[in-house]
């Protein structure tokens, strides 16, 4: 039983073998240089588009673009962090008609600032 299984074992290895080597083949040097500034990037991608919104809703826009790191959280990330935030004000009144308008610059200046980061 033991021979069937290494004999098995050793097929399946060989078999998964890539035989043409394109496996190590890549793309060329990677450049970290795209061409446009970091919200012009936000913007042109359909998963960080929102949070170029909030970026620019919150003034923060020159600091982005300029000398710093951003992690950027995608645009199901803001959803939840925007439902959150316009759940806890419909607690407060849940009559009014609440939207992403409506959050506290202050608040959202502090979510988008805990992304950025000083130098590169």
């Amino acid at each position: 039983m033991k021979k069937i299984i290494i004999i098995l074992t050793a097929v399946v290895v060989l078999y998964s073998c890539d035989k043409d080597g394109n496996y190590l083949v890549d793309g060329g040097i990677s450049s970290p240089e795209v061409g446009t500034t970091t919200m012009e990037f936000f913007k042109a991608h359909s998963q960080l588009d929102t949070l170029a919104l909030l970026i620019e809703k919150a003034g923060m826009a020159d600091l982005v673009n300029g000398n710093n790191t951003i992690f950027a959280p995608n645009n199901l990330s803001i959803k939840n962090y925007v439902n959150a935030i316009l759940a806890d004000m419909r607690e407060i009144d849940p009559q009014a008609e609440y939207t992403i308008n409506d959050i506290p610059l202050d608040t959202l200046t502090k979510y988008m600032g805990g992304y950025i980061f000083p130098e590169k």
